[in-house]
């Protein structure tokens, strides 16, 4: 069953890579929801390129493809779901002229569905300064 859901992990950051939402949108369940870096605060799964979290748009804000690596992923599965947590590197030339370098945690909610498995909740976050600014700590490395 891991192999199964690194399979499609490997998979999606391809398909987000190669900026393809149609098929970074095929790893998707019909009704789950998203808690991602850009607002909003939460967002209902919707299938389609136009809903969930149009990827175009975003994808259309890189200039060539999109740096994506996962490290420490962590698998914890049963029969039917699966959770997979990780420390995700996204990095690449933006089209405003400015260089994105990042890490952040991910977890992937996976549900097994009509025998298929696929993804019910994500949750991406930045860790949070405690010294009062408020700030996400995006300069952080492992």
């Amino acid at each position: 069953m891991k192999e199964e859901i690194l399979k499609i992990r490997a998979a999606l950051t391809e398909a987000i890579q190669k900026k393809s939402a149609s098929k970074a949108n095929d790893f998707y369940a019909e009704d789950g929801v998203l808690f991602l870096l850009a607002p909003p605060l939460q967002e209902k799964i919707q299938i389609g390129i136009e809903g969930l979290n149009d990827l175009n748009i975003w994808f259309d804000t890189w200039e060539g493809n999109i740096g994506l690596e996962s490290e420490e992923v962590v698998i914890q599965n049963d029969r039917n779901i699966a959770f997979l947590h990780s420390l995700e590197h996204l990095f690449g030339q933006r089209k405003d002229g400015s260089y994105t370098d990042s890490w952040y945690r991910e977890t992937l909610c996976f549900l097994k569905i009509n025998n298929i498995w696929k993804i019910v909740h994500q949750h991406q976050s930045f860790p949070m300064y405690m010294d009062g600014s408020e700030k996400a700590a995006t300069n952080l490395r492992p």
